[in-house]
């Protein structure tokens, strides 16, 4: 394709169609047909953009939103297709705009930005939600999108907000989230303000918060009632997770950073990882925690997984290498090559 740059893909099963999306806003498509050719129907749609554009569509491939990434959308609604591209026969052509595929159906222009934008398809055919989120004043928009027939037969498109929402209760970044009671609520952790959230998913609200005492960078379960935290100091600390009630605190567990930890299942050993490129393996005992490992790495370590019943630990750090060691003897067993960037 020359020198175009594509940073977005659609493939759209039932009419094996391929979507591309430019850098520059222009959407192009291709037919796919066996064995395995791409075929480029045309230009579906161009807009000129200096910002980021992204592209979204429904899982039924009924709609098809093109965001330029400053305040406006342009809505497309698919056509039926004449013919079936999957039983053209050989040599046969595919004659068929992109035109007399989807149609401009409407365009519409927010208030603020649409970097984030999600599109949800309801339960009920010819309905949409909207949502336009903003990350650095923590707004959310709900709109809804109707698909409703006209007394002159034709269908008609509108868009209207549902409700909007300010989400106060996060004061900086979330650094962490941990899903807790069969998906009925949701741990957050906020570094900058040494809080920990708890959310109840269905009445969609913050139900509890508790201050920490460090400022803590990482989180993971210990079990079903508590959670055990990084922190940048280099401790580590166990909280209990409805009362907020700090359970124990290793000070100066790490000389840097505790970037990563896990905590074995159905057991009490847990491993910490920091910018000291320090693996250390933990046991609990009566509210006191013991170094019973240590494995000194080359790099400082960003992610840690315990695997006890395969005897296992799993490492990655800044050079973007998967290491593999025994659990039992810290041996080397084997690494996974193939990221060209640290693994965040």
């Amino acid at each position: 394709m020359g020198i175009k740059c594509f940073h977005e893909f659609e493939f759209q099963k039932n009419k094996n169609l391929f979507f591309t999306l430019t850098k520059e806003g222009e959407i192009l498509t291709f037919l796919f047909s066996r064995p395995f050719i791409l075929k480029c129907t045309g230009n579906f749609h161009s807009k000129k953009t200096c910002h980021k554009p992204s592209l979204l569509r429904d899982f039924r491939e009924s709609i098809l939103v093109f965001n330029d990434g400053l305040t406006s959308i342009s809505i497309f609604l698919s056509k039926k297709l004449e013919v079936n591209p999957r039983i053209l026969k050989k040599g046969e052509k595919f004659n068929h705009k992109i035109q007399s595929l989807y149609f401009n159906a409407m365009s519409y222009k927010f208030k603020n930005e649409t970097k984030g934008l999600t599109l949800w398809s309801t339960q009920k055919r010819g309905r949409w939600v909207i949502l336009v989120h903003d990350l650095e004043t923590y707004s959310l928009d709900f709109f809804k999108l109707s698909l409703k027939k006209n007394s002159k037969n034709k269908f008609e498109l509108s868009l209207k907000r549902i409700f909007q929402r300010k989400l106060e209760f996060h004061s900086g970044e979330i650094r962490k989230t941990l899903w807790f009671l069969n998906d009925k609520f949701l741990i957050t952790l906020c570094s900058s303000s040494n809080l920990i959230y708890i959310w109840n998913i269905t009445l969609q609200k913050c139900i509890k918060t508790f201050k920490t005492r460090s400022s803590c960078i990482s989180m993971e379960y210990f079990d079903n009632k508590s959670i055990l935290t990084g922190c940048i100091t280099g401790n580590i600390e166990l909280y209990e997770i409805f009362s907020g009630k700090l359970i124990f605190s290793k000070i100066k567990a790490h000389e840097g950073p505790v970037w990563a930890l896990d905590c074995a299942e159905n057991s009490y050993y847990l491993a910490t990882g920091s910018s000291d490129k320090i693996l250390k393996i933990w046991e609990l005992e009566h509210n006191r925690i013991n170094v019973i490992k240590r494995l000194q790495i080359k790099e400082q370590i960003l992610n840690i997984k315990l695997i006890l019943e395969k005897d296992l630990i799993i490492l990655s750090g800044v050079s973007s290498i998967i290491w593999i060691f025994s659990f039992e003897s810290l041996e080397f067993r084997f690494s996974l090559q193939g990221h060209s960037l640290p693994i965040i």
